[in-house]
């Protein structure tokens, strides 16, 4: 009997050891596959930037890796696209272990997007939340700035911060916030209409690491962030941070209907 039992623990502990060799290599293996779409897609960014003259831009499709993230250091010219959100001095390092891929773009180099990592607020910075995705190069001056070419959420951004309301909001937050609110539900509409898979949008705005203003026409909604884009706002000398995430929503409900 103890003999038996023996071999059943000798017998879970081999099955163990397999599944975590298993778990292991496909971690491996998914990790060097992102990293190889990673310097493809880069190599895509130094062929665009090739030539690159003042008041040109060219756009490019992202088609891989997913969930990845563009980030310029400014004070040395270098473009990092990373897996995860990197922090202001942690692409150096995680370009030894395959978490990043930097390129040298010649020029300075910035964005007026955002990251947001677990902590605080990361400027230069696009998330690759979706693929395929389009990103803009412009090369402004002496400068490069890139962005997400999205149409439909470009749009959106552009609508919304070109509009009086949005001037009034920043002015006068706590006079104008139901009329702002108001704003965003029609402009979702036009939104909605040119992507309906856009159901849902997250909206935000920060001065800083201050959250000025956060609205969702659904409150408390469990749903899938198919797309977002942050970009940067000035009026009257203060720096405001502009977010928006289009979500698909799940239902939290089960269908008890069939």
């Amino acid at each position: 009997m103890t003999e038996e039992v023996a071999k059943f623990a000798v017998s879970i502990i081999v099955i163990c050891l397999l599944i975590l060799l298993v778990a292991n290599l496909t971690k491996i293996f998914i990790q060097n596959t992102e990293y190889e779409q990673a310097k493809s897609t880069v190599s895509e960014v130094d062929e665009a930037l090739l030539g690159l003259v003042a008041g040109e831009s060219k756009t490019i499709l992202i088609e891989s890796p997913k969930g990845w993230s563009f980030f310029s250091y400014l004070e040395s010219n270098r473009l990092c696209l990373c897996k995860s959100t990197p922090s202001s001095n942690s692409a150096k390092n995680e370009e030894k272990n395959k978490l990043c891929v930097c390129t040298n773009t010649g020029s300075k180099i910035r964005s007026n997007e955002v990251c947001y990592p677990t902590i605080g607020i990361l400027k230069n910075c696009i998330n690759i939340l979706k693929v395929p995705y389009y990103l803009k190069f412009e090369k402004i001056g002496e400068e490069i700035v890139f962005s997400s070419n999205n149409p439909v959420i470009s749009s959106f951004l552009k609508e919304v911060t070109s509009s009086s309301e949005f001037l009034d909001y920043l002015k006068n937050p706590a006079d104008k916030r139901s009329s702002f609110k108001d704003y965003l539900d029609t402009q979702f509409l036009i939104v909605k209409r040119d992507n309906p898979s856009y159901e849902s949008f997250l909206f935000e705005i920060l001065q800083l690491e201050e959250e000025l203003f956060s609205y969702s026409p659904n409150t408390g909604f469990l749903g899938q962030v198919l797309d977002s884009a942050s970009s940067e706002y000035t009026l009257e000398g203060k720096v405001y941070i502009l977010r928006v995430k289009f979500v698909k929503l799940k239902s939290s409900f089960p269908n008890i209907f069939g």
